[in-house]
């Protein structure tokens, strides 16, 4: 017998023996079957989805046959130059098959064999096997028999978690050795083994951390995976591990793991350092995931002087054209009683903010969108400088009693110039901010504005209430700044107080911020002179209207000219 495939490949059989009965096999026969080269491509579908296998098929299989049943046969496969790529969500991780090997020799009541698999660069695995499948036909397993599986392995990771996710895991490494024995009887496998995870580690530049000296050891007994140890090293801290993993039907069950750490470090950005000391207890089942403890966070530093320029949508904003995602419960829960604290070095240095926090915080109930907390964040001493003044901060407070983001603000910011303090009082939330203008004793806002400004009461001219104007708008909260602009523009008697922020972006946008005054002369004729904050840049602007919908500006500083509009009312 003898076929040839259309994908490439031979196939060859050999039957020789003496006549049997009618429709059945000889009494007394020898066959023989090889193939080579055959496509491995029709075997992925045995693989993961995606999964595409390269690489040839060679191999016989030879044996006797008497007394009509009794088998006796060897064989040996082998796959040369081979490759299996799978392909993920975030990319695609290439593993070379250099040689893999399959020896079989059946007997009486065992089917025995040897299997290796050497996988270049990546490791080699080696394997010795013996299976209660008795040589007769026909061919049936005996559940009673005792079975006896051997498995060795060395691997090393060189990169694949990189491969399978690029950019959130980079340089990846570690070395991985398994030792796994199979007893007992084939109704009843006793499986027992060892994992060992050796000089690992990798960067994550998400959080901007790198993992090293990444080691476990865990150890499989009968349906029960133990994890001894569990070790990383993050920054100049470590982190310590252990727990078991419970196996049904070799699926998992339910897992306990206890995580213990001192300084790791969590994130380490220019913007946010975060060191943590953590002390937790993880107890999972298939359906939900429970988790307890403390951590402790010794240091953390928040420093970011970037303003931030993107207005980004409340919750409630649909975009037209885009799917609406639909909110659903899942079916995995977590749940969370975590107690945590903060130590003597978290300090904020961002938005003119420069304060050290205490406080200690309890959160719970982790969902999918939101975390609740329960506590309060406390300003130990700070300060906060805008606009060229610093307040120093002598309450300062958020109350946590609901959703992680939205705690209740409760802070007062003061200067003091000699009997005078004066400052800002924010209560609300950090989405909805309100800020107010106090002092002691009391006094209008603009007289409260000018001493936290200028360290005085104020003069009432039209140079300082362009200072205090864009200054109240810094502070303040935007009803508050409206009133106080207008209350300024009834003091100096001019019908325009505003401010401009640059035509550009970024520096350049903050660089050419400018004040302008502006005054009507006659119903037709507005005049107005505007001066950089940040240069002796001046501009002057007369605007005339030559009719309902004609008008002509003339503007004159660093640039000028002339330009004529036309006007198109909407109502």
């Amino acid at each position: 017998m003898e076929a040839v495939f259309k994908q490439g490949g031979r196939l060859e059989g050999t039957l020789q023996g003496g006549p049997g009965k009618a429709f059945s096999l000889p009494g007394q026969a020898r066959w023989q079957v090889s193939w080579q080269d055959l496509n491995l491509q029709p075997f992925a579908s045995l693989l993961p989805a995606g999964t595409v296998v390269k690489g040839r098929l060679t191999g016989r299989l030879q044996g006797d046959l008497s007394g009509g049943r009794q088998l006796a046969a060897d064989g040996e496969l082998a796959i040369a130059d081979g490759e299996i790529v799978g392909r993920g969500d975030h990319g695609q991780i290439r593993i070379p098959v250099q040689n893999a090997t399959i020896a079989l020799h059946w007997r009486e009541a065992w089917l025995r064999g040897r299997t290796d698999l050497q996988l270049g660069e990546y490791g080699r695995l080696h394997g010795t096997f013996r299976l209660p499948v008795p040589a007769r036909l026909p061919v049936r397993i005996s559940p009673e028999g005792e079975l006896d599986i051997a498995v060795d392995g060395r691997s090393s990771e060189l990169g694949l978690l990189t491969a399978l996710l690029p950019g959130a895991v980079q340089e990846s490494r570690g070395r991985l050795e398994l030792e796994l024995r199979g007893r007992g009887t084939w109704a009843q496998p006793q499986l027992s083994g060892t994992a060992r995870l050796l000089d690992a580690g990798a960067y994550l530049p998400v959080a901007g951390i790198e993992l090293r000296k990444v080691a476990l050891l865990a150890r499989l007994d009968k349906d029960r995976v133990l994890i001894d140890n569990l070790a990383l090293q993050s920054g100049e801290g470590t982190l310590q591990g252990q727990g078991s993993l419970q196996l049904r039907d070799w699926k998992p069950a339910d897992y306990d793991l206890t995580l213990k750490g001192h300084r790791v470090q969590l994130i380490n950005l220019p913007e946010l350092q975060v060191m943590a000391d953590p002390d937790l207890q993880l107890h999972g089942t298939a359906s939900g995931l429970r988790l307890t403890g403390t951590v402790k966070l010794p240091e953390v530093l928040i420093r970011d002087n970037k303003k931030p320029s993107v207005i980004t949508p409340s919750d409630d904003v649909v975009l037209v054209g885009q799917p609406v995602p639909e909110k659903t419960a899942g079916d995995f829960h977590i749940r969370s009683d975590i107690r945590l604290l903060l130590g003597d070095h978290v300090l904020v240095k961002a938005y003119g903010l420069d304060a050290r926090l205490t406080g200690e915080l309890r959160l719970t109930d982790i969902g999918a969108e939101a975390m609740t907390a329960e506590g309060r964040i406390s300003v130990a001493e700070g300060l906060y400088a805008a606009y060229g003044t610093r307040l120093d901060i002598t309450r300062g407070n958020l109350l946590f009693h609901g959703p992680l983001d939205q705690p209740a603000l409760d802070i007062v910011a003061l200067r003091t110039v000699g009997k005078v303090k004066a400052g800002v009082q924010v209560s609300g939330t950090p989405r909805a901010p309100v800020v107010k203008l106090t002092s002691d004793p009391a006094m209008s806002d603009s007289d409260r504005l000018a001493y936290i400004i200028l360290g005085r009461a104020s003069a009432r001219n039209a140079g300082e209430a362009d200072l205090l104007m864009t200054a109240g708008g810094l502070l303040l909260s935007q009803g508050e700044s409206v009133v106080m602009r207008d209350r300024l523009k009834r003091q100096l008697g001019v019908d325009v107080l505003g401010f401009e922020a640059g035509g550009g972006s970024g520096v350049d946008d903050v660089a050419g911020s400018m004040l302008t005054i502006g005054k009507y002369l006659s119903p037709s004729l507005y005049v107005s002179i505007g001066q950089s904050l940040f240069s002796n840049t001046q501009e002057f602007r007369l605007r005339y209207s030559l009719g309902k919908h004609w008008e002509l500006e003339s503007a004159t500083g660093e640039e000028s000219g002339v330009d004529l509009f036309y006007k198109i009312e909407f109502r």
